[in-house]
C-alpha cells in the first residue's frame, strides 16, 4: 500500500519511509520501497538538473581591441562593435 500511494505521490518520500519503518515487517518488501524511492529521487535530480542547465541564459564575453583608438572614441567604437556583433549573431530566416 505504501509503494501504490508514494508511486501515486500522495506520500512523501520521508512519509514513505516512516510508514515503512512503523508498518513492514518483511525486509525484502521494506527493500524494494527503499530502491523505489532512491530511482524516484535520482530521477528527480536528474531532472531537476537538466531543467537548470537549458534554462541557463546564456552568457558570452568578447575581448575588443582598442589600442589604436584614441581615448575620447573607445566609448563610441565599443557601442559600434556591441551593434555589429548583435547585427551579425541574427537569424536570417527570422526575416
Amino acid at each position: 500500500m505504501i509503494c501504490i500511494d508514494y508511486q501515486k505521490q500522495i506520500l512523501t518520500a520521508s512519509e514513505a519511509r516512516r510508514n515503512a519503518d512503523e508498518t513492514i515487517t518483511d525486509l525484502r518488501h521494506l527493500f524494494e520501497l527503499e530502491s523505489l524511492i532512491e530511482e524516484t529521487e535520482r530521477l528527480k535530480e536528474d531532472r531537476d538538473l537538466v531543467e537548470r542547465i537549458t534554462n541557463a541564459p546564456a552568457r558570452y564575453s568578447f575581448k575588443v581591441d582598442v589600442g589604436n583608438v584614441p581615448p575620447e572614441n573607445v566609448e563610441a567604437f565599443l557601442r559600434e562593435a556591441k551593434t555589429r556583433m548583435k547585427g551579425a549573431t541574427r537569424n536570417p530566416l527570422d526575416d
